[in-house]
């Protein structure tokens, strides 16, 4: 959960664009933006997804969940609206994947799911390569059909998709 939050907050903040401008001489004064206020969606509200839902509430977040077998009293006591899948797509500012690898779970994400973020929208696995269809997800990065991606696993591991590495908003 921690690193899917750095991934977040290296998004949301432009850390590594911005290290790379200094780095080149530059000194960018580009906007961050904030979390505080913003939706976090959780695919999965198991350990993990829990952990970054307290995560999120610490940043005044607001979270909402998709958990088919969801813990009804975590839910109440924090607030964490549970939402259909669709609507987690389209409703969260930050979309964080925290699913298990089956084949009911292969290419979750693919293209018909990015179309329906929005276009600021941020999305997070640190869950299991071949949840998202990376190629996809490179040409949505591409295109700015949603705004970034921070990515711990890939589908291909241990290689990467090779247009991910050409796109400067996925960490």
């Amino acid at each position: 959960a921690e690193h899917a939050f750095c991934l977040m907050l290296a998004l949301a903040k432009k850390l590594v664009v911005q290290h790379k401008a200094i780095e080149q001489g530059k000194f960018p004064r580009g906007t961050n933006l904030p979390l505080r206020g913003k939706t976090l969606g959780l695919a999965g509200l198991g350990r993990t997804g829990k952990a970054m839902a307290t995560r999120g509430l610490a940043f005044e977040m607001k979270v909402v969940a998709y958990e088919p077998y969801p813990d009804l009293e975590f839910c109440k006591k924090h607030d964490i609206k549970l939402l259909s899948w669709e609507e987690l797509l389209k409703q969260s500012d930050f979309l964080s994947l925290h699913l298990p690898y089956s084949k009911e779970s292969h290419h979750t994400i693919g293209a018909a799911e990015l179309v329906l973020m929005k276009p600021t929208a941020t999305l997070v696995n640190i869950a299991r390569g071949g949840i998202i269809d990376d190629a996809a997800l490179a040409k949505a990065l591409a295109a700015g059909q949603i705004a970034a991606a921070g990515l711990d696993v890939f589908e291909g591991e241990p290689k990467l998709h090779p247009d991910l590495l050409k796109v400067p908003n996925a960490v």
